[in-house]
């Protein structure tokens, strides 16, 4: 249940994750996941990733919160 730590999520750092968070009203729990596990583990792995050159990264941390990068194809023009 231990393996992995808050870098990996094993279970039992999800488990008290959802517990610190079992009385937050549904959007700020929503935003959490969004914020704390969808985009930080999309940050660990895009960097893990990058090689020196290509741009891996489709989401970064903007001035409106959560944003897509111009390379996705999804960024705001």
């Amino acid at each position: 249940m231990d393996l992995g730590g808050s870098d990996r999520m094993s279970m039992a750092w999800f488990m008290n994750w959802l517990n610190a968070r079992r009385d937050l009203p549904m959007r700020s729990f929503l935003r959490d996941v969004f914020s704390d596990l969808v985009f930080s583990q999309h940050m660990r792995v895009a960097l893990s990733r990058f090689d020196g050159s290509s741009q891996r990264l489709r989401f970064l941390l903007g001035d409106q919160g959560i944003e897509p990068t111009s390379s996705s194809g999804r960024a705001q023009r």
